[in-house]
């Protein structure tokens, strides 16, 4: 962890970092540190099906982004970016 608490990860698609580190996320976050979040894409060219498989790419795109943001405030995060 940097002096200032910040710790980065970096992962493809929202939800990797749930699946993948979410635990070491929330952890580093009530130790007081301020983990933060690059995402390349913002999931909306994945594959749908269930109750999304009538949404189109951009419809996916805005329920991916609230999903990342639910599961930011339950991880802890500090910051969340995307690229695109």
């Amino acid at each position: 962890m940097l002096p200032n608490g910040r710790v980065g990860f970096i992962y493809a698609h929202p939800d990797d970092e749930t699946f993948l580190s979410g635990c070491l996320i929330r952890q580093l976050a009530d130790e007081g540190g301020k983990p933060v979040l690059l995402l390349a894409t913002r999931g909306d060219a994945g594959f749908k099906n269930g109750d999304y498989s009538h949404v189109t790419r951009e419809e996916l795109g805005g329920i991916r982004d609230e999903e990342i943001a639910a599961a930011s405030s339950l991880l802890g995060l500090d910051a969340v970016e995307q690229l695109g």
